[in-house]
């Protein structure tokens, strides 16, 4: 009995494992689509992207902010400060963001969760790695830091592992176990 309970456990660990990984979304490609919010789903992931202050979002070139008729439709500090939002319905680990339309000064600030991480120089390949961070959330804002700065965000890479899953299912195991045992020892 307690070799079943412990192959049980074994395999809700390892099938959960298995169904978490990275999901890319690129925001490139297609029709100019306008909507605040913009809803996507990848691999049974659901996204949504909103702009703010209260904008539609363009995907021509990448997601971008246009808040004005006289603005652009990049992420920018012209006018109010723009900001695109991306909201999971579960928590992620953010992996990568690519960047379009970049120049050498543009800088991005990052919030996750509604506190604000801080900002980043846009590399010159234009895409930026957050593995080594490990920022895990279920929204991510990310926003100008000065008029100089706009932006396209082309896509997004985000890991589903949800660490807090796998300890709950194996506390689950470790706790069939004791029962197995409790019962075996009350038949003795």
């Amino acid at each position: 009995m307690i070799k079943k309970l412990i192959g049980v456990s074994a395999f809700l660990l390892i099938s959960s494992a298995a169904s978490a990984g990275l999901v890319s979304y690129d925001f490139t490609g297609g029709p100019t689509t306008f909507g605040d919010p913009l809803l996507f789903s990848q691999d049974g992931l659901d996204l949504s992207v909103t702009g703010t202050p209260g904008v539609s979002v363009d995907t021509r070139w990448g997601l971008g902010v246009k808040s004005s008729k006289r603005d652009s439709y990049q992420v920018d500090g012209q006018g109010p400060d723009e900001t695109l939002s991306f909201s999971f319905l579960q928590d992620v680990d953010l992996v990568s963001v690519i960047f379009g339309n970049v120049q050498y000064n543009d800088d991005f600030s990052l919030s996750v969760d509604g506190t604000l991480i801080g900002s980043a120089d846009i590399p010159g390949g234009n895409t930026f790695d957050f593995s080594a961070y490990n920022f895990t959330g279920n929204t991510f804002d990310f926003g100008v830091e000065g008029r100089n700065d706009d932006y396209f965000i082309r896509g997004i890479t985000v890991d589903t592992v949800d660490v807090s899953e796998a300890g709950s299912l194996a506390l689950l195991g470790l706790g069939l176990v004791g029962l197995g045992f409790s019962r075996r020892k009350s038949k003795a």
